[in-house]
C-alpha cells in the first residue's frame, strides 16, 4: 500500500493546486465516502502517476495531522500527543489536546445545549470515550459516560457503566441513520 492510501485528512489539510486542478479534471463521484478517502484512497495512486501528485509519507504527515491512530498493520500508534503532531481532526482525538478539566470545561460550559448533546450522542463520542480509556484515564472516562447517559435521558447516569453508555449511544446513532427513534 502507497503512502496516498494511509495519509489524508479532510478536515485538517494543506491541498496544492495541481491537486486540486487533478480532482476536478477527474471529477470524482464520492457516493457516501468521504472527500479524503476518495482523494487519498481511490484516486491517489492515480493521481501520483497521471498527474505527479505527491502525498507526504507517513512518516511526515503523521507530524502534520492525525484524523486516526493506527500502524499499518493495524496496531495502534503510540499516543500522538508524543509525535508532536501540529493539528488533528474530530472530537474523538480531543484527548489529545484538552487534559480531563480542560474536556470537562468544553462539553460543560463552551457548547451551547443543542450541540453538546447532539455530541454526547453520536458515536464520535464513543470513540472519543475508548480513546480516553487506552489512555488511562479513568475518572475521565467516568465524567464523559456520565455526560453521555445524561444527553439519552437517562435517569440515574451515576448509574450506567461506560461501555453500557457506549452501546447505548451506538443504538441512538444507528437508528438515527435509519431515520427511526431509538428508545432508552
Amino acid at each position: 500500500m502507497n503512502d496516498a492510501c494511509l495519509v489524508g485528512n479532510g478536515g485538517f489539510s494543506l491541498r496544492s493546486r495541481k491537486l486540486m486542478d487533478a480532482v476536478r479534471l477527474l471529477e470524482p463521484q464520492f457516493g457516501d465516502l468521504e472527500e479524503d478517502r476518495v482523494i487519498c484512497i481511490a484516486l491517489g495512486p492515480r493521481l501520483e502517476r497521471e498527474f505527479g501528485v505527491r502525498f507526504a509519507p507517513v512518516e511526515v504527515a503523521k507530524h502534520f495531522s492525525v484524523e486516526h491512530q493506527f500502524e499499518t498493520d493495524g496496531r495502534p500508534f503510540q499516543h500522538l500527543s508524543s509525535w508532536g503532531t501540529f493539528g488533528f481532526h474530530a472530537v474523538w482525538n480531543l484527548h489529545l489536546a484538552f487534559s480531563d478539566e480542560e474536556l470537562l470545561k468544553t462539553i460543560d460550559s463552551v457548547l451551547v445545549p443543542s450541540v453538546r448533546e447532539d455530541l454526547l450522542t453520536r458515536w464520535d463520542s464513543v470513540a472519543l470515550l475508548f480513546n480516553l480509556e487506552r489512555n488511562g484515564r479513568a475518572a475521565m472516562v467516568a465524567e464523559l459516560a456520565c455526560r453521555m447517559a445524561g444527553a439519552l435521558g437517562l435517569d440515574d447516569p451515576h448509574a450506567v457503566a461506560p461501555r453500557r453508555v457506549a452501546e447505548l449511544v451506538i443504538e441512538r446513532a444507528n437508528a438515527r441513520a435509519r431515520g427511526e427513534r431509538a428508545e432508552m
